[in-house]
């Protein structure tokens, strides 16, 4: 989220400059709304609400997929180089893998809770994370 932040911050201040933006999106709105998912997330660690936290971290995720499959579908010349387009590419396959790395870690957890005789059923595993 933060480089998502700063991508657009830095491709605003670019624009005000009379310099183009870093890609094709740059929007002091998508900050503020990326502030508070952010403030969401946190407030839904610190209450405890597991099934909030990955609702908003599936969200996110879509957004970056949504983001990747429009760095290779758009345009290039949106870009003002091939290296920023596969940058905000890249940007956004971090942001992907942060979500999958989340599923893995409630996985694992999910796994080392299992039940009595260490199997894990759909009860035992996910249900008990959401």
């Amino acid at each position: 989220m933060f480089l998502c932040m700063a991508w657009n911050l830095i491709g605003v201040w670019q624009i005000r400059n009379g310099v183009p933006s870093l890609g094709p999106t740059a929007s002091l709105m998508t900050v503020s709304v990326f502030i508070f998912l952010a403030l969401l997330l946190m407030f839904s660690v610190k209450k405890h609400w597991s099934g909030v936290y990955l609702g908003l971290s599936l969200l996110l995720a879509l957004l970056a997929f949504s983001a990747i499959y429009g760095g290779f579908a758009k345009d290039p010349n949106l870009w003002p180089s091939e290296f920023w387009r596969y940058a905000g590419i890249s940007v956004n396959i971090v942001g992907v893998l942060g979500f999958a790395l989340l599923l893995l870690g409630l996985s694992a957890r999910g796994f080392r809770r299992g039940n009595a005789d260490s199997t894990v059923s759909a009860k035992s595993g996910w249900a008990n994370l959401l």
